[in-house]
């Protein structure tokens, strides 16, 4: 639907372009496509791994850490397919989110959420210029690169549980969450389609309401439930 309705290229172009994905599926509609091949790649090789009982699979995670921040892939003339090199980062992460449900909540993990707040202001008021980017695969600190993500995820996961308890919220917010793919395989397109619009804030809102109806609409007939939201339930 959105070749048809943005037509960027020649369509066995961009069959390829599809086929090959990861950070080669760059188009106006697709450039976040590349996240959900590199969440698929790595969620299969953390879920494989936790199947080898070996002590070296740390130190698996570890080489791969060194791989991303010596930038021996930026070297490779084009992406690997299926996001294989941008999943590298995504493996990592995932791996440290499984081993931290085994971790039991501590009062004193309250001062964790001063880290996120501490790196904003920091940032803002000192320019700290810090990055980091999956999908660039721009790694450049060994520690702050695993402290900084992990921290805001963290804080991200308290506020949820707090939102959690307001009822009518948690009820809208879940609803959202339902809708997230749908947002996610759509938001690009529609910001793409607003980008003269001169808020940043008004082009958020409007794709996650462009969204969140679209989801609304796939639910309410068969065909489209099975072609776009993959619900194959009553195939």
């Amino acid at each position: 639907m959105f070749y048809i309705i943005f037509h960027p290229e020649p369509i066995l172009k961009n069959i390829a372009r599809v086929f090959y994905a990861g950070s080669f599926n760059i188009t106006v509609y697709s450039f976040p496509f590349w996240y959900i091949n590199a969440l698929f790649v790595g969620s299969m090789a953390v879920g494989m791994a936790h199947s080898w009982k070996s002590k070296y699979k740390y130190l698996v995670l570890v080489a791969i850490w060194i791989v991303l921040h010596v930038g021996i892939l930026k070297l490779l003339p084009i992406p690997l397919p299926w996001g294989i090199d941008n999943a590298l980062g995504a493996i990592i992460f995932l791996a440290v989110g499984h081993g931290a449900q085994k971790v039991m909540r501590r009062r004193w993990h309250v001062l964790l959420l001063l880290i996120p707040i501490v790196f904003v202001l920091l940032n803002y008021y000192w320019d700290l210029g810090y990055k980091i980017n999956m999908k660039g695969m721009v790694y450049n600190h060994f520690l702050l690169d695993l402290i900084i993500p992990l921290s805001f995820t963290y804080l991200l996961y308290r506020i949820s549980c707090v939102l959690a308890r307001v009822q009518y919220l948690s009820l809208a917010i879940a609803y959202m969450g339902r809708a997230s793919l749908t947002i996610y395989f759509t938001h690009a397109a529609v910001l793409w389609v607003t980008r003269d619009v001169p808020y940043v804030s008004a082009k958020i809102i409007i794709a996650l309401i462009f969204g969140i109806t679209l989801h609304a609409l796939f639910g309410q007939f068969k065909l489209t439930r099975i072609l776009f939201l993959g619900n194959l339930k009553h195939f």
